[in-house]
């Protein structure tokens, strides 16, 4: 089976919540798209168009809601009223000039930036995020047209893959030494590392046996980072190595949703009791199938209408305290980066 189609989503939920929606669309901020653009977009299909440009997560969503038969509209400015939903990078954009009173605008958080505390609202990418006020979790899209394990294959480790951007692989796993270890187990490694010029085949799992999730630093726990490659192999039905990253711990139930390393070479320990134990890696198996079901793009779509329905019936400031906020955050902020740098600039000296 490949989970290659949105029309599910749409069916589902096209009569429940079009019907009787009195508040205008909810916009999204969307200038790098035309409108023309826009509509010939199809978010499964043209998902390799939506990788690094820094508003992937705002047009996915977009054309997600849309296709599911949500209320939504894209924007190259401020709408007089509602909602209007910006990448945190775009956030300037809006609040340059003072946005209408009645505008409530919701901030979706990039993983490196801090908090934009002006906001009406935030949308982050893991719970250890959304511990303030007005702040909701929403898990980011899955693979879209992924192709899950073949169920045919023994339930064995004959062959492992990475995918992902080669900066975010601990450099163990391009060593000599750990492609000699798989040698010797007779074990393939598939490392899938993204090219904008030849794109790989992240969607496809067919013939994988184990994902490595594992970053750079095995000692920060990238508070600040999604759970999209363990929630992938979830969906996959591919059992997981993965670091110890809060994003992965948090989802965590039981010892079978994936297997915890603090050190690189415990990965070839690991890979050896898998391979010494078929009912171990089948219950990992099943178990990341039914954890998978949770943030699959149906469930990540009834999420983000949850949010935005409470987003909507929320009450805004006043526009004077707004505009008092806006300041006061804005200088704030300033402050923040300028220390940034600073400290940036006294490391280089050092």
């Amino acid at each position: 089976m490949t989970y290659c189609s949105a029309s599910f989503v749409s069916i589902l939920n096209r009569s429940r919540y079009v019907a009787g929606v009195s508040r205008p669309p909810v916009a999204f901020w969307i200038p790098n798209w035309t409108t023309a653009e826009l509509e010939q977009l199809d978010p499964v299909r043209d998902w390799r168009l939506l990788m690094n440009s820094g508003d992937d997560w705002i047009t996915q969503t977009y054309l997600h809601l849309r296709d599911a038969g949500y209320p939504v509209v894209a924007v190259h400015s401020p709408p007089a009223d509602g909602t209007v939903v910006v990448h945190i990078r775009r956030f300037e954009e809006i609040t340059h000039a003072s946005p209408p009173p009645r505008l409530r605008i919701v901030s979706v958080r990039a993983e490196v930036l801090p908090a934009r505390r002006d906001a009406d609202w935030e949308i982050v990418q893991n719970a250890a995020a959304a511990r303030r006020r007005r702040t909701s979790f929403i898990p980011v899209w899955p693979q879209a047209c992924l192709i899950p394990r073949d169920l045919d294959r023994d339930p064995t480790v004959q062959r492992i893959g990475y995918k992902g951007f080669a900066q975010n692989l601990h450099p163990y796993f391009r060593s000599d030494v750990w492609a000699d270890e798989l040698e010797k187990r007779k074990i393939e490694w598939r490392p899938e590392f993204w090219d904008d010029l030849d794109p790989p085949e992240w969607q496809d799992f067919s013939d994988l046996d184990l994902i490595l999730a594992v970053r750079p630093s095995l000692r920060r726990r990238y508070r600040n980072k999604p759970a999209s490659k363990l929630v992938n192999a979830w969906l996959a039905g591919v059992p997981a190595i993965a670091g110890r990253e809060h994003p992965f711990r948090e989802l965590r139930r039981s010892g079978d949703d994936y297997i915890e390393i603090s050190r690189p070479e415990q990965a070839l320990s690991a890979i050896d009791a898998l391979r010494s134990d078929s009912d171990r890696y089948g219950r990992a198996v099943a178990a990341g199938l039914e954890r998978g079901t949770q943030f699959s793009t149906s469930a990540v779509v009834e999420r983000w209408i949850e949010v935005l329905e409470i987003v909507g019936s929320a009450k805004r400031p006043s526009a004077r305290m707004w505009e008092i906020q806006r300041r006061y955050y804005a200088s704030a902020r300033r402050s923040r980066l300028a220390a940034s740098r600073a400290r940036r600039r006294l490391a280089r000296l050092r």
